[in-house]
């Protein structure tokens, strides 16, 4: 049996329709489940970037232009091992004391710094730790 998607307008077997459970009469979705899938993500998307943009002000006390404003500057890469994000965000990098933004990392550098607590001589030990076992 087939069903008529009234989003794509597409005709589909009902194995491509989410069942309806709030309805007795009708057994399954307007939408075929891509149509569905598309808007819940289309729906994700607006309410994330709009958290996104309010977290940026409240925690870091910067705008949307400012986090693109440092992105640009950077390359649009990693401050530290400058690789791509690839889709993703770079984080912002701040001083846990003075609140300041110092730059945009990715998740596994912003998480490196955290571990080390931001202590540069801790990082140095680190360092020089991989070098005398590097061989």
């Amino acid at each position: 049996m087939n069903k008529k998607c009234l989003r794509c307008q597409e005709t589909k077997p009902l194995k491509d329709f989410y069942r309806r459970k709030d309805s007795k009469k009708v057994k399954h979705m307007t939408w075929c489940k891509a149509c569905q899938r598309k808007i819940t993500a289309a729906r994700y998307q607006a309410r994330y970037a709009t958290q996104w943009v309010e977290l940026l002000k409240k925690k870091y006390g910067i705008t949307e232009e400012d986090y693109n404003a440092f992105l640009l500057l950077q390359g649009g890469v990693c401050a530290i091992c400058k690789t791509d994000p690839d889709k993703k965000r770079l984080s912002v990098d701040h001083c846990h004391k003075t609140k300041k933004v110092r730059a945009l990392l990715c998740r596994h550098c912003n998480l490196m710094l955290g571990l080390a607590k931001d202590e540069p001589a801790t990082l140095d030990r680190a360092a020089a730790y991989l070098r005398g076992h590097s061989k």
